[in-house]
């Protein structure tokens, strides 16, 4: 499997400073505690399917490649999407001006949501298909309001696109890790308003300090296994793309893998706390950073709500070695 392009959609910017006037707190406070100086919002009339076509355009620009040769959609969120049913991925193709000629799905899995759907496109591509696109779109600020001050201080809105075809050479998923602990439900949680009869709005259910021990214990588990499945080490990594719920957390699952600051594109402190759309907004940053050479092994992972956790590792596209 090779990631031939990788994209983003552009949105607006709402500053920690502003926030931090809202909710009557310092700023300085809470630069220190989220790690997070701004934080993208889409505008109320954003729909999943124009922003979805604008990052999947960027990601076809990036690979060269044209919307007809997509034989599949995978639109991973947490957060709806523009109809509850029929898939939302279909509002993308219609964007995209194609029918008739792929298949479109929604997936959730909370802020692994992407590395689920990267490892089906794998799988996808090993029994027959050619060209898949993956669009991440996380609407957070939607579901958000000051009355959740954790939430309303980290949480932004993100959307990434990847697409994903047979290597030209020997770009790979060498060892894939995915779990859930259905035991951890209630840690960030949002209700369905059928069941709720309420708004739906994103809330912890546990404190800080235990959020982030068991997302400690996760990756740790995950890298751990994605490594052994890989065959290789860690001294084998060369580039890392983490979720990156806030900066405090991010550092401490940064220094548990044993990433170098030159390792890593940091992506939370200009756009927040983005769910699913994370890594890839993380991934396009990284391949866009010019940095990434054909070969190179890098590894991602995350933790999130479910609780879902993984970890891959991804030997970037190259031509065949003689």
């Amino acid at each position: 499997m090779a990631i031939l392009g990788t994209g983003t959609a552009r949105l607006p910017s709402l500053s920690t400073a502003t926030i931090a006037s809202r909710l009557r707190v310092s700023e300085a406070d809470l630069l220190r505690k989220t790690g997070i100086e701004a934080r993208n919002v889409a505008p109320p009339e954003a729909t999943f399917g124009a922003l979805g076509a604008e990052a999947v355009g960027a990601a076809l620009e990036a690979a060269g490649l044209e919307a007809s040769s997509l034989e599949r959609i995978i639109l991973v969120t947490s957060t709806g999407g523009d109809d509850l049913a029929p898939a939302s991925a279909n509002h993308v193709a219609k964007a995209l001006g194609l029918g008739r000629t792929l298949d479109c799905f929604d997936l959730n899995n909370a802020c692994c949501g992407f590395l689920t759907a990267l490892d089906i496109a794998a799988r996808c591509l090993a029994t027959g298909y050619d060209r898949i696109a993956i669009v991440t779109i996380e609407l957070l600020s939607r579901f958000i309001d000051p009355g959740e001050p954790r939430c309303y201080a980290i949480f932004g809105d993100g959307v990434a696109a990847v697409i994903v075809g047979k290597p030209r050479g020997l770009g790979a998923i060498l060892g894939s890790y995915l779990a859930n602990d259905p035991a951890d439900l209630a840690a960030v949680r949002m209700v369905h308003p059928a069941l709720s009869r309420e708004a739906p709005l994103l809330r912890f259910g546990e404190s800080n300090e235990r959020f982030t021990s068991r997302s400690l214990s996760m990756v740790s588990e995950s890298v751990t296994e994605a490594l052994r499945r890989a065959g290789t080490a860690g001294d084998g990594i060369r580039w890392f793309v983490p979720h990156q719920p806030n900066g405090p957390l991010l550092d401490r699952m940064l220094a548990l893998v044993g990433a170098a600051p030159s390792q890593y594109v940091r992506v939370v402190v200009e756009h927040g706390s983005l769910g699913a759309a994370s890594l890839p907004v993380g991934l396009d940053a990284l391949v866009r950073s010019g940095r990434v050479a054909p070969r190179d092994h890098a590894l991602l992972f995350g933790v999130g709500g479910g609780a879902a956790y993984g970890a891959m590792v991804l030997r970037f596209d190259g031509a065949e070695e003689t």
